[in-house]
């Protein structure tokens, strides 16, 4: 399990959205070809501190991410990942698409991706858990990192899918995402 906390914060509305990716379930021998149905060729070449299979995977998961983040006040949008261009990648793995802010984690066992303009913080889980599990688990951290204050908060999704964690009158957006073995989520703190 991890948890990380964001120290930047934006005045403008609060977003999120988050990306996770198994790569145990990706096949490095096909990593070429489907990079070329959703890279983009200012995307090109990969980086040199990370492998061609890991960079392809990262780019997929910050366009996962942002498409999340930009369906909040963009209902309706349509996925379209060539057209997402992950900008301005630093080896500690911060870029920008979009024009949206994005922070990544690689580990040998997946790639996950936050999308922000605000605080938050991200969890991800190996262990087995279902939807309800990992709602649960965003609903008790709503309150902030310590404060594992869940009473009350409930996950409430609009009709065009998107989540957020709702208390009477106060509101978190929340992004989940689940691949293969891991599960995971991101939420904008108060």
């Amino acid at each position: 399990m991890s948890y990380k906390r964001s120290s930047d914060s934006r005045p403008d509305v609060p977003g999120i959205g988050y990306d996770l990716v198994d790569l145990s379930l990706t096949d490095p021998s096909r990593t070429e070809r489907l990079a070329a149905k959703f890279m983009n060729a200012a995307e090109w070449p990969a980086p040199g501190f990370l492998s061609f299979h890991q960079y392809c995977w990262l780019c997929w998961s910050v366009k996962e991410a942002v498409y999340k983040y930009s369906c909040r006040t963009q209902p309706g949008l349509v996925f379209s990942p060539a057209k997402i261009v992950v900008t301005g990648l630093t080896a500690s793995l911060e870029a920008t698409a979009g024009g949206v802010r994005t922070r990544s984690r690689l580990s040998e066992d997946f790639i996950e991706t936050v999308a922000f303009n605000s605080a938050f913080l991200a969890e991800v889980t190996g262990e087995p858990c279902d939807g309800r599990d990992l709602h649960a688990r965003a609903a008790a951290l709503a309150g902030g990192p310590g404060e594992f204050a869940g009473d009350g908060w409930c996950v409430s999704h609009r009709e065009d899918g998107c989540p957020s964690l709702i208390r009477g009158t106060e509101t978190r957006p929340v992004s989940f995402s689940h691949h293969g073995r891991f599960a995971g989520f991101a939420l904008v703190l108060p």
